[in-house]
């Protein structure tokens, strides 16, 4: 999931503003980690952000009900990684 954010964050910095959706696949994935302290300052960006019919905050609420907190893990050696690969 953490190579997967790196990524979602590289496309929406090359993607129009506009667009929300690698917005809300990376709010989805954080959430999937457990990376809620991430997670919750997502929305700021995209206050309108909704998911599976649901706002960002209640998404958030119900994905900590079910995953357990952690952080990010090697986040500099993949976004160094990904830089390689592109």
């Amino acid at each position: 999931m953490d190579m997967l954010v790196v990524i979602l964050r590289d496309v929406q910095r090359r993607s129009s503003a506009s667009w929300l959706t690698p917005v809300s696949l990376e709010f989805q994935a954080l959430c999937a980690a457990g990376r809620f302290s991430e997670a919750k300052r997502v929305p700021d960006r995209c206050p309108d952000l909704r998911i599976k019919r649901q706002d960002a905050a209640t998404y958030l609420r119900s994905a900590r009900a079910r995953v357990p907190e952690r952080e990010g893990v090697c986040e500099s050696e993949f976004k160094r990684l990904w830089e390689l690969v592109g």
